[in-house]
């Protein structure tokens, strides 16, 4: 009903509706972010394990921080699941969670900020001292109308920076220079070995951070870290996926700009255990390897195959769906990458809100078939706790199962009503079920 009603009124009206709303949370709660700092994580993948990251480090270092992602929240040591399905709470819950995280005596504010949030106005009244951007690539280009628009929206983030600014901005993305230009009062970006970037970020006095010498391993991945004014140093990271060096790097830079000492930061980011659901490895009884992960867009699930394969294994079984009422050009591009990419393919639902199940199902399919044979090495099943049973069970030993879409998400959404759901504990149960 909600998404019909959408449909009907104008454009320019919810527009005035969700500036309304902005406006009157930030005065019922009376303006909470002013007594913090506040810093905002933008881009398309990456930006909720940038954000657990920068959160740990600045605790690390002494500070009572708030933290507000897809997936969790956090006031100082006191932390709870996000289960509304949403990057961004609307805006009286924001505030209210803004509030809380002042009252507490929070001097950070560590917020995840999505491209609706930004368009609707949910975070209105809160001055952004610091701005974070991770990369671009496609993703709500049918909300947005275009991919211009889309780094338009993103790009709001930095113009509302305020007082002592610090933004922060992945070098080696392609629209990099674009959040470059953005006005600060200091400005860092940081760098995977990437010549013409550091090249290109002097010119423009950035202080910069790059990662060389990359060891990617079973456990984890290691690098070494050159600063501004040669304090370099060694970093190990737990996590799987060397796209988390991209994450680590913006928590240093953040981490940095705030005088965090090098160790406190090498501390921290060696102790981080990762985002739920973000590679996230699931025991499941098993002598195979479980990983659940929240890709959902066409690059972040290339990254964590390409992951996988560097890790030790036999085969890589994959288990997708696709999001309905959105994003429908990706869906074939999604089943595409699963087929070259991983040795069998179960497609199944993920989120299929008010589209038809099935349709989805099939488009992602059309482009899995171009390297797969239905019933053979790509199964349709749409039931998602069978397909990962299914899954699971074709597992032999050193292979990887591999389920993406959701990640630590809490429910599944079928039409207007969300049904419970994870991931992990639906990979747990299908294990102890197969292990009997």
């Amino acid at each position: 009903m909600k998404s019909f009603l959408r449909r009907l009124i104008p454009q320019f009206i919810l527009n005035w509706y969700h500036l309304a709303q902005g406006i009157l949370a930030a005065l019922l709660y009376h303006f909470p972010a002013r007594h913090m700092i506040c810093i905002g994580v933008t881009g398309t993948n990456g930006k909720t394990t940038t954000c657990n990251m920068i959160a740990d480090v600045l605790t690390k270092a002494g500070y009572k921080v708030g933290l507000s992602t897809t997936v969790n929240f956090r006031i100082g040591s006191r932390e709870w699941t996000n289960d509304t399905k949403m990057t961004v709470n609307p805006p009286f819950m924001m505030q209210r969670l803004l509030r809380d995280m002042s009252d507490a005596g929070c001097k950070y504010a560590v917020l995840e900020v999505s491209s609706h949030a930004l368009a609707q106005h949910r975070l209105w009244g809160i001055p952004f001292s610091m701005a974070i951007f991770t990369n671009l690539t496609p993703e709500h280009i049918e909300y947005h109308g275009g991919f211009e628009e889309y780094k338009k929206i993103k790009g709001r983030l930095f113009k509302r920076l305020v007082g002592r600014s610090v933004s922060i901005v992945n070098l080696d993305d392609e629209v990099a220079e674009y959040f470059l230009n953005f006005k600060a009062g200091e400005r860092w970006g940081y760098s995977v070995e990437s010549p013409i970037s550091k090249f290109k970020s002097r010119m423009l006095g950035l202080k910069i951070i790059t990662a060389q010498a990359l060891t990617l391993g079973s456990e984890g991945v290691q690098f070494k870290i050159s600063t501004p004014r040669e304090r370099n140093f060694n970093l190990q990271l737990k996590i799987l996926g060397s796209f988390n060096i991209y994450n680590a790097l913006a928590s240093i830079c953040l981490a940095l700009s705030q005088d965090v000492d090098i160790n406190t930061i090498k501390e921290s980011l060696e102790e981080f255990k990762g985002a739920p659901g973000r590679m996230e490895e699931i025991q499941a009884g098993m002598d195979f390897r479980v990983i659940v992960d929240y890709a959902h867009t066409p690059e972040a699930l290339k990254q964590v195959y390409e992951t996988l394969h560097a890790l030790p294994h036999q085969r890589i079984i994959s288990v997708l769906g696709a999001c309905g009422d959105r994003d429908k050009a990706k869906r074939p591009k999604l089943g595409e990458l699963a087929s070259k990419m991983t040795d069998l393919v179960v497609i199944t639902n993920e989120d299929p809100y008010t589209e038809n199940p099935d349709e989805i199902i099939n488009q992602i399919i059309t482009g899995a078939r171009k390297q797969k044979k239905l019933g053979q090495n790509l199964f349709k099943i749409p039931d998602r706790s069978e397909a990962i049973k299914f899954a699971l069970s074709k597992a032999r030993e050193d292979d990887i199962v591999v389920v993406t879409g959701k990640g630590a998400e809490q429910s599944m959404v079928w039409g207007d009503k969300k049904i419970p759901w994870d991931d992990r504990d639906a990979v747990r149960l299908a294990g102890k079920k197969l292990g009997n």
